[in-house]
């Protein structure tokens, strides 16, 4: 089961919380006049039915979710032991019925990069303060009523009024909007720069493309049709003379039906007479839809940061091994992404206020365990080479510490 059916059956849990949440927060929703955002459907379409959006989007939750959450100091970045991650982690662990942990990041991973964003409903007990559940929201369910009169230095939570939520056919207006806890991906939109940005909008014609593709050589291999013509040999009078009533040709027709390229039917036609065959029907090779899904295929892997050996396409000119390609999908994609996710939970949390904030550790993969001994190593060079200029009288102790935190 996709990410996308799963948090169909989430949202099951969202309208038993919505419908039990203080009427005070709660309102059915008749009508609004206020300034509207939806998100285009077109961004559920790229990811159900282009396969390599798909494939790009859930490689990257795949790897986000290989990371350990960690609480670590927020000024030295040193894993630390605190007692209130005990109480984070009980949450994260189950944040709903429908999901686990790793679930529930990858359910925010794909929803990022899909949309743009992540709507997140906190579950909250009967006045208290503290979130003892997560719920995603799909973006296709949400609307949200913003104030026409803004300035960008305003918060989120004073741009917006409240959240329409539509589910199961009923609507539901959220007016606290600290209920809705939000997260945006890392794309920027450049028209309206408090709105989320959905990667797709930038590469929805190579989707389009993809799209069209498949379901073209579908069409070719469901639909056929007629692959030629069978005529008489030029010269030949007398087959050319003789013509074919409706019932001769109906019952040609359904003979030539037992013909065709699968195991059960019959290759090779013999005829009683002389007869050329000119074939009328292109192959998806013939009409050039593979080498133009894999060039849309490169263009929406190089834009969802997912290096192109990593899909199963062939890249010889930028990586020499596999493990090359992954290493810098984790680099340049994975953690800064995963950093992204833990910023917010962080946030979301109040893990600031206990004296620690969440990051995703990947530290501990073989193919990064590389760049760990080299650090070290490196490390240990710098500092004998520092202490040397110290005992020298080349430099300060506090210049060498200066010199050395850059390595750390």
């Amino acid at each position: 089961m996709n990410i996308i059916k799963r948090i169909n059956l989430a949202t099951k849990v969202a309208f038993g919380v919505l419908k039990s949440t203080s009427t005070s927060n709660l309102t059915i929703l008749n009508s609004s006049n206020t300034y509207t955002f939806t998100y285009k459907t077109k961004y559920a379409e790229a990811y159900n039915l282009c396969p390599p959006v798909q494939a790009c989007v859930t490689k990257k939750a795949n790897a986000v979710t290989n990371g350990k959450l960690i609480p670590v100091d927020p000024t030295t970045g040193e894993s630390k032991t605190v007692g209130h991650f005990s109480k984070v982690l009980k949450v994260l662990k189950r944040p709903n019925k429908y999901q686990n942990m790793e679930q529930f990041i990858k359910t925010v991973e794909v929803f990022l990069n899909v949309y743009g964003a992540c709507y997140v409903y906190k579950v909250k007990g009967v006045g208290l303060n503290d979130v003892t559940g997560l719920i995603v929201l799909p973006n296709d369910a949400i609307t949200i009523n913003k104030r026409t009169n803004f300035v960008y230095i305003d918060k989120e939570d004073e741009l917006v009024l409240s959240y329409q939520v539509s589910i199961f056919n009923h609507t539901f207006l959220i007016t606290d909007v600290s209920e809705v806890s939000v997260i945006y991906d890392t794309t920027i939109n450049l028209m309206k720069v408090i709105e989320p940005q959905s990667r797709i909008d930038a590469i929805w014609e190579n989707v389009e493309s993809i799209i069209n593709s498949v379901n073209s050589r579908n069409a070719m291999t469901k639909n056929r049709g007629a692959e030629g013509i069978l005529a008489p040999e030029r010269g030949d009078a007398t087959a050319s003379a003789i013509g074919l009533g409706d019932k001769e040709r109906e019952r040609l027709q359904d003979e030539y039906k037992k013909y065709g390229t699968t195991s059960r039917q019959w290759h090779t036609l013999i005829a009683k007479v002389p007869m050329r065959f000119q074939a009328i029907t292109r192959t998806p090779v013939a009409l050039g839809l593979f080498e133009g899904e894999n060039a849309d295929s490169r263009t929406i892997a190089q834009h969802f940061g997912v290096p192109i050996p990593l899909l199963g396409l062939p890249d010889t000119m930028k990586f020499n091994t596999y493990l090359e390609a992954k290493k810098e999908f984790y680099d340049d994609t994975i953690i800064p992404e995963a950093r992204n996710i833990a910023m917010w939970l962080s946030e979301l949390f109040e893990t600031e206020k206990n004296g620690y904030i969440l990051m995703f550790d990947y530290s501990y993969l073989n193919f990064l365990q590389g760049d760990e001994k080299l650090k070290a190593d490196t490390y240990k060079i710098m500092s004998e080479t520092v202490r040397g200029n110290i005992e020298s009288g080349l430099m300060t102790v506090e210049e060498g510490k200066l010199i050395l935190s850059e390595y750390e």
